[in-house]
């Protein structure tokens, strides 16, 4: 199966052989931003999710809201059948979702949610704050980058807040590797941090003011850096460089 989110809050599980639609996961309030899983239950032993709306905390805390595994009911109009709403825009995609156990979603409305995409149900939620830019998850551990320049390093199996991670402006982009973390701004630099300690070890610009590092990933080697703008160009930075 595979996870395509919608600019309308909801994120659409499709088969991956044929696109069918097999659910739709309903309960952000604006539109879901990014898309991750992990092999680990986020939130384990928290209290369910239930039925209220999200508040407006500033900070990372447990909410609970409501989730929906059916899509809406095709409309009615002068007593004949609508043609189905036009599609939202696809915002994120995230493949081979079947092999795990937990979806992860991230949105503009602030919060990090968990899904089971068996039963469709919402299972945990966490507020990060600002909208939430991107999603990653890596060995125990949740990240949530931010509009307010905040990475939130959350843990896999409570999703209790761990650390958080701060850099100028907006943090775009997330990418954990090892023991640290690689996080894209808006601004154009390139920042990693240690992901236990907080510590940050080093940073780089990588593109011109106000060109954000878009997307940001580890060579399967683990030598090279490849970065992405939010204008489509791209660089590589050997990892020896730092």
């Amino acid at each position: 199966m595979v996870a395509v989110a919608r600019g309308n809050g909801n994120i659409d599980v499709r088969a991956l052989t044929d696109g069918s639609p097999v659910a739709v996961l309903s309960g952000h309030a604006l539109a879901v931003t990014d898309l991750t899983t992990t092999t680990h239950t986020f939130g384990a032993g928290a209290a369910p999710v239930g039925t209220a709306p999200p508040s407006r905390a500033s900070g990372p805390s447990s909410q609970s809201a409501s989730a929906s595994s059916a899509p809406a009911a095709a409309r009615v109009v002068s007593g004949r059948r609508a043609p189905p709403p036009a599609p939202s825009p696809a915002t994120a995609c995230s493949s081979s979702i079947a092999r795990y156990p937990t979806l992860l979603s991230a949105g503009r409305d602030g919060t990090v949610r968990a899904w089971d995409v068996s039963s469709g149900r919402e299972t945990a939620r966490v507020r990060h704050g600002s909208p939430v830019w991107s999603l990653s998850a890596y060995g125990d551990r949740v990240f949530s980058g931010g509009a307010d320049g905040r990475v939130v390093v959350w843990s896999a199996h409570t999703a209790a807040p761990l650390v958080e991670l701060r850099v100028p402006r907006q943090a775009v982009c997330v990418c954990p590797f090892g023991t640290t973390v690689l996080v894209g701004t808006s601004q154009g630099f390139l920042v990693c941090f240690d992901s236990r300690s907080g510590e940050r070890i080093w940073t780089s610009r990588v593109f011109r003011d106000k060109c954000a590092v878009r997307r940001v990933v580890v060579d399967p080697a683990g030598c090279r850096l490849i970065i992405v703008s939010q204008f489509g160009s791209l660089r590589t930075i050997p990892l020896s460089q730092h």
